[in-house]
């Protein structure tokens, strides 16, 4: 990648578990697209939920390549859906 790897948290605090994982992803990006220019990617959680209020947790994930539009990919997933299991939605939105 030209550009260096961004990544943001937020409304919420930063993981160098999520950190290490969306990073590990990016180069797998990286490896089926070595056009890459760049990768933002930005964990969010954007609302609680009323019956839960559990908060959900959103990944989106932006990636530039010559040529095209900016492509975004993003998954939104309940906490409580993945006991915890803080990686579901990064692996969607990469996938």
């Amino acid at each position: 990648m030209e550009r260096p790897l961004q990544i943001a948290f937020k409304d919420t605090e930063s993981s160098e578990f999520l950190e290490s994982l969306i990073r590990e992803r990016a180069g797998r990006l990286e490896k089926l697209h070595p056009n890459i220019i760049g990768c933002r990617v930005v964990v969010d959680v954007p609302h609680c939920t009323p019956e839960s209020g559990k908060k959900a947790m959103g990944v989106a994930v932006e990636v530039d390549v010559p040529g095209t539009p900016t492509i975004v990919a993003k998954d939104e997933q309940e906490r409580h859906e993945v006991k915890n299991d803080t990686y579901g939605a990064v692996n969607r939105a990469f996938d």
